[in-house]
């Protein structure tokens, strides 16, 4: 089907009847003129382009649905009450059968306002005042944990779990405080606390004093970056001078860097 070119007279006409009568009819009388059926959409589409209006001031408007009194009534309830709330006393007022949600639409659509804020007003008084605590009901009092009970999966002090990274931690407090194992080994035997420590055989649940060994934090980073886990104590004065050469090296590049 070849295309249908628009000519001045079928703009003139479409710019007679538009404004003046409903798209339908405009459509009607366009086909009856030139045999050719136009859409509402079409109409509207080529009105656009040419300037012409086409709101039809006659046209039909739905009536309101409701009475004056009706919705007064409305506006008043809605200050107070929900649309759920509202439908009952409504249709029992006006002798009608109408939906909660039918109210809630036209409150919505009509923009009728609660005039509530959801804050507490200055002196207004909260629905709990006087109350004493909150009662589930059901069988929540029977099962809720009673003053003094331990729950089954209570820890007691001196229990040791591993924790996720792999080392052992000790409960040395209620409710909830737990050390690692290694470190209170360690204060045990010499009274203070360790900056780093390391295990001699890269175990960390092989928590003996005998396995334990102090560093500071930088030869810490030191040795895990060269890979270095486990400090046999024939090797050990070997690996601390190791770790000795690449912090010297480290800091004499940082003078050299830092030099005027």
């Amino acid at each position: 089907m070849s295309r249908f070119l628009y000519q001045p007279h079928h703009i003139e006409f479409l710019d007679s009847c538009c404004g003046e009568m409903p798209l339908e009819e405009v459509s009607s009388l366009f086909e009856f003129a030139f045999g050719r059926r136009l859409t509402k959409t079409a109409i509207k589409s080529i009105a656009k382009r040419n300037g012409i209006i086409v709101e039809h001031k006659g046209s039909y408007s739905r009536p309101l649905k409701y009475s004056d009194e009706q919705i007064e009534w409305i506006k008043n309830a809605y200050r107070k009450m929900t649309p759920k709330q509202m439908c009952e006393p409504f249709n029992k007022r006006f002798g009608t059968n109408e939906k909660w949600n039918q109210l809630r639409a036209f409150i919505h659509n009509h923009g009728i306002n609660s005039g509530r804020t959801g804050r507490f007003e200055k002196g207004q008084v909260s629905w709990n005042k006087g109350k004493k605590g909150w009662k589930a009901g059901g069988r929540s009092a029977e099962t809720r944990f009673k003053k003094g009970q331990v729950p089954s999966n209570h820890k007691p002090v001196g229990s040791e779990r591993i924790s996720k990274d792999g080392y052992i931690e000790v409960k040395t407090a209620e409710p909830n405080v737990w050390n690692l194992k290694h470190r209170l080994v360690w204060i045990e035997h010499h009274g203070s606390e360790p900056e780093m420590l390391r295990f001699r055989d890269g175990n960390p649940l092989n928590c003996d004093i005998s396995n334990l060994v102090e560093v500071s934090r930088s030869d810490h980073a030191i040795m895990n970056k060269l890979h270095i886990r486990e400090l046999p104590e024939e090797v050990e004065p070997a690996v601390r001078n190791l770790v000795g050469v690449v912090r010297a090296t480290k800091k004499a590049k940082e003078r050299v860097n830092n030099a005027p």
